[in-house]
């Protein structure tokens, strides 16, 4: 997976969404009913929150930029098969959206995750708030959206004074 380091990020693993067999694997699951987990190794876990506060907008892309029609397949003879099961199942946009879909949900549900942990803990949340706010708006899911911009609004207000220009 992608994992942040300051200002550049770097993978672990093959980028998300660049090789055709996991992408095929993971729409093939979805299409039969089971949902996407994201399981990070401790070591990122703790990253997580921190990207999720300052760079969400970048894991968002990066998760926007997937292109199913467009994966590495690293057998040629594999080609044939993975391109005729993706066409079967109603072909790469469909996969891109189910792939997409699950993920931006994963993240969704990573963020509200850190934020209840933020909250019990008695720890300030306002750039998670930020964060899934802006999420959510750029999922579409205003409504969703709604009271975390509110809840923002009125920390930045607090914290920074109505004027300030971040309020």
């Amino acid at each position: 997976g992608w994992v942040g380091k300051g200002e550049s990020w770097v993978t672990r693993v093959a980028p998300t969404g660049t090789r055709a067999g996991c992408i095929f694997e993971l729409s093939s699951a979805m299409a039969r009913g089971h949902r996407l987990v994201v399981e990070l190794r401790p070591e990122d876990r703790g990253e997580l929150r921190r990207l999720l506060e300052t760079e969400v907008g970048t894991m968002a892309t990066i998760i926007s930029s997937i292109d199913a029609n467009a994966a590495q397949v690293s057998k040629v003879e594999d080609r044939d098969y993975i391109v005729a099961a993706v066409e079967e199942a109603g072909g790469f946009d469909e996969v891109d959206r189910l792939v997409k879909g699950a993920l931006r949900e994963w993240l969704v549900g990573a963020a509200r995750e850190a934020l209840s942990a933020a909250e019990a803990r008695g720890e300030g949340a306002l750039a998670l708030v930020n964060g899934l706010s802006n999420l959510l708006q750029d999922m579409g899911r205003y409504e969703d959206a709604a009271p975390l911009l509110r809840r923002a609004l009125d920390g930045y207000e607090a914290a920074l004074g109505p004027t300030h220009p971040s309020t």
